[in-house]
């Protein structure tokens, strides 16, 4: 591999953590992953459209990650918090307040 490959096929690839906002017109589309954090906490907020055939968010293990839904946001793929049940670190999956009640899908799925 040469300087500056890809290895996750992500759109957004942060290997050391950070922040990603997707504002509403926005989409985030990637080969495999729309969006990958690892190697630190991270942060992903999302108001657009996020899609990868794999994942649409993945995060690397052992980091507190969040993810913001703001409202209208869809995730086409898999959103990965990197953590496992009963892992130190912890991943937190925020829902943004709207001016109406909203409709979540595909929990879980």
């Amino acid at each position: 591999m040469g300087a500056g490959t890809n290895v996750s096929n992500a759109a957004v690839d942060l290997g050391t953590g950070g922040s990603v906002t997707n504002l509403g017109n926005g989409t985030i589309s990637g080969a495999n992953r729309g969006i990958y954090l690892a190697g630190g906490a991270g942060t992903v907020t999302n108001a657009g459209i996020i899609s990868g055939t794999t994942a649409a968010v993945a995060f690397g293990a052992g980091f507190a990650d969040r993810v913001i839904v703001d409202p209208g946001a869809v995730f086409s793929g898999l959103v990965n918090g990197g953590n496992t049940i009963g892992a130190t670190a912890a991943s937190t999956l925020e829902l943004a307040s709207g001016a109406a009640q909203g409709l979540m899908s595909g929990l879980g799925t």
